[in-house]
């Protein structure tokens, strides 16, 4: 225990951070906090004071004091949960300080075993590689080696309480590899694959659940996944709640996480295009609020400006924006934001008729755009290498266990064949011993006759063997191609396209006023066809993976009123004009299902854009209701329906009703797909004459 403690106020010492000058209400309570633990009577009196204390301290200032207290009183009690839970909070203060971080790690590793020393050893550790000489250790990593631990982290699915703390560090490692050196979709890919891995923690704690959902918020808005971004920021904003409500409920009544909350209002409000104007108004009113009350909130709205920035774009309030974007455009903490920002500048230049800055910002936008082109090329280049280096590996691996195999079976087939040749010979010399010897020549010959038919037999199976053999490996080889070919070309195309419309409404916004217009519908034709190419790939990509049995479910409660507003939200834009979409249970009381969110939404989406696409005239209507164990989805529309022969080719792959029709014939054969991999089901109502109505539905657990 004295290692522990030294470790701990050695780190203590190295903060030379005071609280606020100001007299404030917090002040008077930590004052009153302060005259009560003189009074304390006993240690757990003094423990929850102590906490009041250490809570009330402001956001990112260690309360070096009270710490050691804490520690120290944990220690005394003999309760190493406090001291955990101390260093947790210390590694999350002490992120851009090396040597804290080392001597925290330390004194985690310092305690006897257990599930939750095990887990806050991976929090501090995954805190630590964010450190500076950790964070440029990552940089510098070969792909080779990045390759090698994206290998561990797929060879071995069945995770066991030794060594699943170790596998998560490893995922944090390559995700935060990936976030600077090449972010894509194997990242997307990895970050699901983190999360099934700490839902297997035997306490799941809360710091490392919170670190998770930041980090994937933070991949989500770079790599420009607005609705993955705000989803994925709601969920942090709920894990942010229950803890908060726990802590409170065993006694820490101050406990709160402010500032994390406010990082997830500030990412929301970057991805504003996926917001409406009322979702907008109330985060910015939260994130104002805040600022009034945490001096650290307000320093990070002064030092970056991206909420006032967002937030008047939002509103295309250009007199304010403009400004406010001039003046953080160069700021060392907006580099990942500086695209955004020029767009921002360009489009307020437009809209203010400012010539001047319209030219200047072009300029520089044009040059960002090459700019992120050629990193693009690179980071998909980047990526390819560390697929193939995976590839060879698994190459080898593969290699490797065919020999072993082949010996395995040469083995097998010489003892097989030592006794097909031996037990026959013991028969022969114990039935020479009974019988006379005018008998002998007799069985000798049926002997010789036995043998050649076993020999006959013996080279066809091996040849048999051979072809099996043969064809096994063409087949793993077609197949490896395909996926291969179908990974490869899922990259390659969505860059260009992006480039494409990028360069398109980039031609419209430099010309002439009474040019514009004619080339805005142009533009819009580029954009759509450019969903429509992307929707194909996808959907492509959709298919193989659940073919390769690569596609899981996670399964966890879910509220389907949310799964069903997204999936309305996602269809609207396909409707022919005049066609209404309704949600039925909008006002009706929400169920909580047991189930995989994304390959619900997913379902859904699939369904809607299928009825928009169909529906010219009338309504498409998406309800829900209970029928026993189950939940039923119905997805009616008022378009020109299906024909009761072809009722059974809609779920048939590339079979499209109508070739005029836009689509690849994919989404109804993957909705089917997946509702299977739900354990539920897809099918169409024949009954139903007004248009389509397709009935979808999943276990409630």
């Amino acid at each position: 225990m004295k290692i522990k403690t030294t470790l701990l106020l050695f780190v203590i010492a190295l903060s030379g951070i005071t609280g606020y000058a100001a007299s404030t209400p917090r002040e008077a309570l930590i004052a009153s906090r302060k005259a009560d633990l003189a009074k304390a009577r006993t240690p757990e009196d003094s423990l929850e004071i102590l906490f009041d204390l250490f809570d009330l301290r402001p956001y990112m200032q260690p309360g070096q004091e009270i710490a050691g207290q804490i520690y120290n009183l944990g220690a005394r009690l003999k309760r190493p949960e406090v001291q955990l839970d101390l260093l947790r909070d210390l590694a999350a203060v002490y992120i851009e300080n090396d040597t804290a971080m080392r001597m925290i790690v330390k004194a985690a590793r310092s305690f006897p075993e257990s599930d939750e020393q095990r887990e806050t050893l991976t929090y501090c550790r995954v805190m630590e590689s964010e450190t500076g000489a950790r964070a440029n250790a990552l940089l510098n990593l070969q792909e080779d080696q990045a390759a090698r631990l994206i290998k561990e982290m797929s060879d071995s699915l069945a995770y066991n309480s030794q060594n699943i703390n170790d596998r998560i560090l490893t995922m944090f490692t390559v995700v935060r590899y990936l976030r600077k050196n090449s972010p894509g979709v194997l990242m997307e890919n990895l970050l699901s694959t983190l999360n099934k891995s700490m839902e297997k923690l035997p306490l799941k704690l809360y710091d490392l659940r919170k670190e998770y959902f930041d980090e994937s918020a933070s991949a989500f808005t770079h790599l420009n996944m607005p609705m993955r971004a705000v989803q994925t920021n709601r969920e942090l904003l709920r894990l942010l709640n229950e803890n908060e409500a726990q802590m409170r409920s065993s006694g820490r009544k101050y406990y709160t996480d402010d500032f994390y909350r406010y990082r997830c209002y500030r990412r929301m409000l970057t991805n504003f295009k996926v917001l409406n104007n009322e979702e907008i108004e109330s985060i910015y009113k939260k994130i104002k609020s805040l600022a009034a009350v945490n001096l650290d909130v307000a320093a990070d709205m002064e030092e970056n400006g991206r909420a006032e920035i967002n937030y008047a774009v939002a509103h295309k309030n250009w007199a304010k924006a403009l400004p406010l974007l001039q003046k953080y455009l160069d700021e060392p903490s907006n580099v990942e934001m500086r695209r955004f920002f020029l767009k921002y500048l360009l489009q307020g230049a437009l809209a203010t008729n400012n010539n001047e800055l319209y030219t200047e910002a072009a300029t520089e936008y044009i040059a960002e755009l090459e700019n992120m082109l050629e990193q693009r090329y690179d980071e998909r280049t980047h990526e390819l290498q560390i697929m193939t280096e995976m590839n060879n590996a698994g190459e080898r691996a593969r290699e490797l266990q065919n020999l072993q195999e082949q010996s395995k079976i040469e083995n097998q087939r010489k003892w097989v064949l030592a006794a097909f040749i031996i037990i026959p010979l013991l028969l022969l010399l114990i039935g020479g011993l009974f019988f006379v010897i005018h008998r002998t020549r007799k069985y000798k010959a049926r002997l010789e006759e036995s043998v050649n038919e076993l020999k006959k037999e013996r080279d066809n199976v091996l040849n048999t063997q051979r072809e099996l053999i043969t064809a096994r490996n063409r087949a793993q080889v077609a197949n490896r191609q395909k996926t291969e070919f179908i990974n490869n070309m899922t990259h390659e195309v969505r860059t260009p396209l992006t480039a494409i419309a990028d360069y398109s409404r980039l031609i419209t916004d430099c010309i002439a006023d009474d040019k514009r217009t004619y080339l805005d519908n142009y533009v819009k034709l580029i954009e759509f066809n450019n969903e429509l190419v992307e929707t194909i790939v996808n959907d492509v990509l959709e298919i193989s993976e659940i073919d390769n049995h690569r596609l899981k479910v996670n399964l966890k409660p879910e509220p389907i009123k949310v799964i069903c507003e997204i999936a309305m939200e996602n269809a609207a834009q396909y409707l022919h004009p005049g066609v209404e979409m309704v949600f039925a249970n909008r006002n009706s009381e929400d169920v909580t299902v047991t189930t995989d969110r994304r390959r619900v939404e997913q379902v859904l989406i699939n369904l809607l854009n299928n009825a928009a696409k169909f529906t010219k005239q009338g309504r498409v209507t998406l309800s829900y209701k209970v029928v026993g164990n189950m939940l039923e989805f119905e997805v009616t529309d008022t378009g020109s329906g299906i024909p009761p022969e072809k009722a059974a080719l809609v779920f048939e792959r590339f079979e499209k009703l109508d070739s005029s029709t836009q689509g690849a014939g994919l989404g109804l054969p993957i909705a089917r797909l997946l509702a299977g991999l739900l354990k539920g089901s897809l099918k169409l109502d024949t009954s139903y004459t007004g248009g389509a109505r397709f009935v979808f539905t999943i276990p409630l657990k």
